[in-house]
Protein backbone atom coordinates (compact mmCIF):
# COMPACT_ATOMS: atom_id res chain seq x y z
CA UNK A 1 0.00 0.00 0.00
CA UNK A 2 2.55 2.42 0.86
CA UNK A 3 4.30 1.80 -2.64
CA UNK A 4 0.76 2.31 -4.38
CA UNK A 5 0.48 6.30 -2.45
CA UNK A 6 4.34 6.95 -3.41
CA UNK A 7 3.60 5.92 -7.04
CA UNK A 8 0.39 8.47 -6.80
CA UNK A 9 2.54 11.24 -4.99
CA UNK A 10 5.22 11.03 -7.87
CA UNK A 11 2.98 10.78 -10.80
CA UNK A 12 0.62 13.88 -9.24
CA UNK A 13 3.95 15.80 -8.87
CA UNK A 14 4.78 15.17 -12.26
CA UNK A 15 1.63 16.33 -13.72
CA UNK A 16 1.73 19.37 -11.52
CA UNK A 17 5.41 19.83 -13.27
CA UNK A 18 5.06 19.42 -16.74
CA UNK A 19 1.79 21.84 -16.53
CA UNK A 20 3.93 24.51 -14.83
CA UNK A 21 6.76 24.46 -17.41
CA UNK A 22 4.03 24.07 -20.16
CA UNK A 23 2.35 27.24 -18.86
CA UNK A 24 5.88 29.34 -18.68
CA UNK A 25 6.88 27.73 -22.35
CA UNK A 26 3.66 29.35 -23.24
CA UNK A 27 4.65 32.55 -21.74
CA UNK A 28 8.26 32.93 -23.14
CA UNK A 29 6.86 32.42 -26.31
CA UNK A 30 8.03 35.45 -28.59
CA UNK A 31 4.25 36.61 -29.91
CA UNK A 32 3.07 36.45 -26.12
CA UNK A 33 6.24 38.49 -24.95
CA UNK A 34 5.70 41.05 -27.99
CA UNK A 35 2.10 41.37 -27.01
CA UNK A 36 3.11 42.05 -23.13
CA UNK A 37 5.70 44.77 -23.76
CA UNK A 38 3.69 46.05 -26.39
CA UNK A 39 0.67 46.60 -23.93
CA UNK A 40 3.13 47.84 -21.38
CA UNK A 41 4.86 50.16 -23.31
CA UNK A 42 1.40 51.53 -24.51
CA UNK A 43 0.04 51.96 -20.54
CA UNK A 44 3.58 53.53 -20.08
CA UNK A 45 3.23 56.23 -23.00
CA UNK A 46 -0.24 56.97 -22.22
CA UNK A 47 0.76 57.71 -18.76
CA UNK A 48 3.65 59.75 -20.09
CA UNK A 49 0.84 61.77 -22.24
CA UNK A 50 -1.42 62.03 -19.26
CA UNK A 51 1.91 63.44 -17.17
CA UNK A 52 2.81 66.33 -19.88
CA UNK A 53 -1.15 66.99 -19.97
CA UNK A 54 -0.97 67.43 -16.56
CA UNK A 55 2.32 69.65 -15.98
CA UNK A 56 1.48 72.36 -19.26
CA UNK A 57 -2.30 72.42 -17.42
CA UNK A 58 -0.58 73.49 -14.27
CA UNK A 59 2.52 75.57 -15.75
CA UNK A 60 0.17 77.56 -17.22
CA UNK A 61 -2.34 78.24 -14.43
CA UNK A 62 0.98 79.27 -12.32
CA UNK A 63 1.76 81.59 -15.43
CA UNK A 64 -1.14 83.41 -15.18
CA UNK A 65 -0.76 83.84 -11.44
CA UNK A 66 2.87 85.17 -12.03
CA UNK A 67 1.77 86.98 -14.80
CA UNK A 68 -0.77 88.78 -12.79
CA UNK A 69 1.09 89.24 -9.52
CA UNK A 70 3.86 91.02 -11.29
CA UNK A 71 1.49 93.27 -13.67
CA UNK A 72 2.22 91.76 -16.43
CA UNK A 73 -0.89 91.62 -18.11
CA UNK A 74 -1.52 95.84 -17.93
CA UNK A 75 0.04 97.88 -19.71
CA UNK A 76 0.85 101.39 -18.28
CA UNK A 77 -2.11 102.95 -19.52
CA UNK A 78 -3.84 100.59 -17.75
CA UNK A 79 -5.85 98.20 -20.10
CA UNK A 80 -5.26 95.11 -20.74
CA UNK A 81 -1.13 94.61 -22.81
CA UNK A 82 -1.73 94.03 -26.57
CA UNK A 83 -1.50 89.95 -26.85
CA UNK A 84 -1.34 89.09 -23.19
CA UNK A 85 -2.29 85.68 -22.59
CA UNK A 86 -1.15 83.15 -20.52
CA UNK A 87 0.91 81.27 -23.33
CA UNK A 88 2.77 83.97 -24.91
CA UNK A 89 6.25 84.91 -23.80
CA UNK A 90 7.24 88.36 -22.27
CA UNK A 91 9.88 90.19 -23.96
CA UNK A 92 11.63 90.53 -20.01
CA UNK A 93 12.28 86.18 -20.82
CA UNK A 94 15.37 85.29 -22.16
CA UNK A 95 14.59 82.81 -25.28
CA UNK A 96 15.28 79.12 -24.90
CA UNK A 97 18.88 78.48 -25.37
CA UNK A 98 19.49 75.60 -28.11
CA UNK A 99 22.46 73.70 -29.05
CA UNK A 100 25.97 73.15 -27.48
CA UNK A 101 27.10 75.89 -25.63
CA UNK A 102 30.56 76.13 -26.94
CA UNK A 103 32.33 74.76 -30.02
CA UNK A 104 34.01 71.22 -29.70
CA UNK A 105 37.62 71.35 -29.32
CA UNK A 106 39.40 70.97 -32.47
CA UNK A 107 43.01 71.21 -30.96
CA UNK A 108 43.42 67.67 -28.98
CA UNK A 109 42.79 64.37 -30.60
CA UNK A 110 40.78 62.96 -27.45
CA UNK A 111 39.08 66.38 -27.27
CA UNK A 112 40.48 67.62 -23.73
CA UNK A 113 41.35 70.63 -23.10
CA UNK A 114 44.67 71.39 -23.33
CA UNK A 115 47.15 73.76 -22.02
CA UNK A 116 49.68 75.34 -23.86
CA UNK A 117 49.79 72.11 -26.13
CA UNK A 118 50.54 69.42 -23.32
CA UNK A 119 47.57 67.34 -21.55
CA UNK A 120 47.68 67.57 -18.16
CA UNK A 121 46.52 64.25 -16.24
Amino acid sequence: MRRLFWIAVGAGTAVYVVNRLNRTVRRLQPDHVARSIGGSLTDLADSLRDLVDEVRAEAAVREAELVQALGLDTDPAGGPAPGSTTTTHHAAMPAPRTGPTRAPRRNHPTGRATHHGKDHH
